[in-house]
């Protein structure tokens, strides 16, 4: 799993996860996990597809896929922690 930084309206979390992720059972999990990580900041979760012409599936925040492929994007990895971290 990775994640970067970009400008659209305001700020936005792009996070780019395997298939498995996107579409598997735990997905639904994995959403509410990373807007806890995130603290309620605006993301959108994508993965990558041959089908589409911009060569992703997209779900979260309605964003246009020329913001969420766009190759200036800087990657960083992400491993959530596995327990919420405290916030203080």
């Amino acid at each position: 799993m990775k994640y970067a930084v970009t400008k659209w309206i305001a700020p936005l979390i792009v996070v780019e996860v395997d298939p498995r992720d996107f579409d598997g059972p735990h997905s639904a999990e994995l959403e509410k996990r990373l807007a806890e990580h995130f603290r309620g900041a605006s993301f959108a979760l994508i993965t990558p597809d041959i089908e589409p012409a911009s060569g992703i599936r997209a779900r979260g925040l309605a964003v246009p896929h020329d913001v969420l492929t766009d190759p200036d994007l800087v990657w960083h990895d992400l491993v959530l922690p596995e327990e919420p971290e405290a916030p203080f």
